[in-house]
């Protein structure tokens, strides 16, 4: 039985932010190919895990290209970014549509700055390399070293990083998942008071239904400036999880964290205003903040704003 068949969409939307890259995003793309006709499909791994170098067959004629699968913020489904070339056309697509991915440069550049301030001891430094290495440019990823910097990071006292780890075992990037790690790393983070940490302590406890210790994390992430708490706050406070429903706050902390640049918080919004919840009905804004959000890669928000027109 899915695990979270139970939940509406607007509480499965904060699920995928800690689950977002579980999916099986190759069964994804070999979906998405054979709905554009393609046959004899073959995928070649290229670059972060998300990537794949694609060969087939369309009416006849042979294909090449690449397919990227993501899973954004607030979508329920993922996207997918596609080039692909059939017949003539095809081996020029070849030459750039699947590049083998280059090693990581480890004695040039920023990155080497980094990891020689990191080896002596300048813990800040280990945080951001990291983080370029889970956020950087394809083909200079590397999420199982980047576990080992964040563990490194976080033992030395960068509370951000313990987060940051936990998040990385919840996804399963770099490794294996491992929740009861990651919980024992949010619940270090959020009592040092790192508040994202205490929205990721009360993000697992929501994953497992536990709403009513969720809540009460949740709330202290916002009071303590964390907008990643605000927006579970809200989605609580929307769907009534763990206490009573308020949707005038939940309209509110939505509306807070959008002006922040959550995207999530936009879609949220958006949806409130197009449907009057929690205030009056403003469906000006909700197309301006639907679309934006839209532009942005948010397929919950592009499915609403059709729906408005």
């Amino acid at each position: 039985m899915n695990r979270f068949a139970w939940m509406p969409t607007s509480l499965l939307a904060l699920v995928m932010t800690a689950l977002a890259g579980c999916g099986d995003h190759q069964k994804a793309a070999l979906d998405e190919l054979a709905a554009q006709g393609l046959t004899e499909v073959t995928l070649t791994k290229v670059e972060g895990g998300d990537a794949w170098g694609v060969t087939g067959k369309k009416d006849g004629q042979a294909c090449e290209g690449v397919i990227r699968v993501s899973s954004p913020v607030g979508a329920s489904k993922p996207t997918f970014e596609s080039k692909l070339k059939c017949g003539s056309t095809a081996e020029a697509a070849k030459e750039t549509a699947a590049p083998a991915a280059p090693e990581p440069v480890e004695d040039e550049g920023p990155s080497a700055e980094l990891a020689k301030a990191c080896d002596g001891g300048a813990m800040d430094k280990c945080r951001e390399l990291a983080t370029a290495l889970i956020e950087g440019p394809p083909g200079t990823r590397d999420p199982e070293r980047a576990r080992a910097l964040h563990g490194k990071a976080c033992d030395g006292g960068q509370m951000a990083s313990c987060d940051a780890l936990g998040t990385l075992l919840i996804r399963g990037l770099g490794g294996e998942q491992d929740e009861p790690k990651a919980a024992e790393l949010f619940k270090k983070a959020c009592d040092a008071g790192y508040m994202d940490g205490c929205a990721s302590e009360g993000r697992v406890f929501y994953i497992n239904r536990k709403f009513k210790d969720a809540r009460p994390l949740f709330q202290k992430a916002c009071d303590g400036g964390s907008i990643r708490g605000c927006v579970a706050l809200a989605t609580a406070l929307r769907e009534g999880a763990g206490g009573g429903k308020d949707l005038a706050e939940a309209r509110r902390l939505y509306d807070t964290a959008c002006a922040a640049g959550d995207t999530t918080a936009c879609t949220n919004l958006g949806v409130m205003l197009a449907e009057g919840e929690g205030g009056p009905k403003n469906p000006q804004r909700a197309k301006k903040l639907l679309g934006e959000a839209c532009e942005l890669k948010d397929e919950v928000a592009c499915a609403r704003l059709r729906q408005l027109k």
